[in-house]
């Protein structure tokens, strides 16, 4: 009998009701499967046997009642498992190469968002160095500015003291009330000077502080 197998014929010349019932009646204890199909576009049948079947007088015994028999294969049946475990194998690699490749085209697509935040987050970064820069220009200037002011409320109050002096020594008290009128005047103006150039370079301050927070967060986005 010999060990079981999958085994495919071509048969010519014989009904297809001809060949089922050699399988069925001669056949059948060493078939596990049969099936007989008719090709369209000829007049052969395809003949699919499993089992532990004599193959040798299955051919003699279908070439009596047929024109032409012709075996197309033998494959023994650990073969056929074998060769259907590669199957499963195949398209299951298949399926992980296919896996594989739809991840790595979404991390491509991540990386390129990621890419574009990043560009962004340090263009972001020079614009903020550039504003700190010009804000802390424009607080050297306005320092310099204070003490310009502040040099000028000395020399108003040297000449106000003078002015008094002059004043206990007898001088006219109409010219020193004019005067100190006027330098008063001048004083206090330049003290809302100061004070209001204070109040900016707080405000210019403040907002350096901003640009410096800003900066940070950048900075903590791109170690994220």
């Amino acid at each position: 009998m010999g060990d079981k197998k999958h085994t495919k014929l071509k048969v010519r010349g014989a009904s297809e009701t001809e060949v089922k019932s050699v399988l069925r009646n001669e056949f059948k204890e060493s078939i596990d499967y049969r099936n007989c199909s008719k090709n369209p576009e000829s007049s052969s049948l395809k003949v699919d046997v499993r089992g532990t079947v004599d193959v040798g007088k299955l051919y003699e015994r279908l070439k009596k009642m047929s024109s032409s028999v012709k075996i197309e294969s033998i494959i023994p049946e650990d073969v056929k498992e074998e060769i259907e475990r590669y199957k499963k194998d195949l398209d299951r690699i298949k399926k992980q190469k296919e896996d594989l490749e739809s991840k790595l085209r979404k991390k491509r697509e991540e990386n390129k968002a990621l890419q574009a935040q990043k560009t962004a987050a340090e263009e972001d970064q020079k614009r903020l160095k550039r504003d700190k820069e010009y804000l802390n220009s424009k607080v050297d200037t306005k320092r310099e500015e204070n003490r310009r002011l502040a040099e000028e409320n000395k020399k108003l109050q040297r000449k106000i003291n003078d002015l008094e002096q002059k004043h206990k020594g007898g001088t006219s008290t109409t010219a020193i009330e004019y005067h100190g009128v006027e330098y008063h005047q001048k004083l206090h103006h330049m003290h809302q000077e100061v004070h209001k150039h204070e109040v900016h370079i707080r405000k210019l301050r403040i907002s350096d502080d901003n640009a410096g927070n800003a900066i940070e967060r950048v900075n903590q986005l791109r170690l994220q």
